[in-house]
């Protein structure tokens, strides 16, 4: 800490990104030694710098590599209002910030949503510590760090993506996989997700892959089923564009070549049935 304290002086005429690495670096170092509000105010210099910097960074690859950058420094940010602050509404504002620093448009995709009454957003952010979720709908804003074992989430995750990509893969297995992911990631917000029309999940990193749909509630019951979900692309839910329904998961239209030919005729079976 004394030793980035000592080149702060002399980084006033430096580049935007050693100024930013050096209030990044300080602002770890303090949140190590436990110094929150300390290293609060660092994390927050170096986000108002690459906030500041965002004119400059005209095309979507520079964007990405500056969000890339300043990543470290948005997640330390986070986890000392969402686990010392115990300010969730602060460190959903400081996602959305990070979120929508990686696109040529202001605003992230739940931000752009945020106060609509008939959505509920459910967001989460990996962090060092765990899982941090919130949720928000209208003006209600509630968040907590999961006591999901992250490893656990991951590897069901990839689980159940592997048996939804399997033909041979039975319901029942799909199901097991679903209701443990159901404990870990939304049964901790049950009540406030029964009284949603559209649930829009934002998720970050691997967390995004898992299709929350395929989530099997304590009755059962697919959550795909029982709620319309939208997933974190910026332009799915949008004024005026219709909202979603709930899925009906008791059949499947399967739009197919009848009897294909060639190469393929091998590979598929001819569907004597087909209309």
């Amino acid at each position: 800490v004394q030793d980035l304290r000592f080149l702060e002086p002399q980084l006033t005429k430096a580049t935007w990104q050693d100024r930013f690495r050096e209030k990044q670096a300080l602002g770890t170092a303090l949140s190590a030694q436990g110094r929150f509000l300390e290293a609060k105010r660092a994390y927050t210099e170096a986000v108002d710098l690459h906030q500041a910097e965002l004119h400059s960074m005209r095309d979507p690859l520079s964007r990405l590599a500056g969000a890339d950058l300043a990543a470290p420094s948005y997640r330390g940010l986070l986890a000392i209002q969402f686990l010392q602050d115990h300010d969730p509404n602060g460190a959903r504002l400081t996602w959305n910030q990070y979120r929508s620093a990686a696109f040529l448009k202001p605003g992230s995709f739940s931000s752009a949503l945020q106060g609509e009454s008939d959505l509920t957003i459910l967001t989460y952010v990996l962090l060092p510590q765990g899982i941090a979720a919130w949720i928000s709908r209208g003006t209600l804003v509630e968040g907590k760090l999961l006591s999901a074992p992250v490893l656990e989430v991951e590897r069901e995750a990839q689980r159940l993506l592997r048996r939804c990509a399997q033909p041979n893969s039975s319901v029942e297995e799909v199901q097991v996989s679903g209701r443990r992911l159901y404990r870990w990631l939304l049964e901790p917000f049950s009540p406030l997700l029964k009284e949603s029309k559209l649930l829009v999940i934002d998720a970050d990193g691997w967390l995004a892959a898992i299709p929350y749909p395929a989530l099997v509630d304590t009755q059962g019951r697919f959550v795909g089923e029982q709620l319309a979900i939208a997933l974190g692309d910026r332009s799915q839910v949008r004024e005026g564009q219709d909202r979603g329904r709930p899925l009906d998961m008791s059949g499947a239209l399967i739009v197919a070549v009848p009897s294909p030919g060639g190469s393929e005729s091998n590979r598929f079976p001819v569907l004597s049935t087909s209309l």
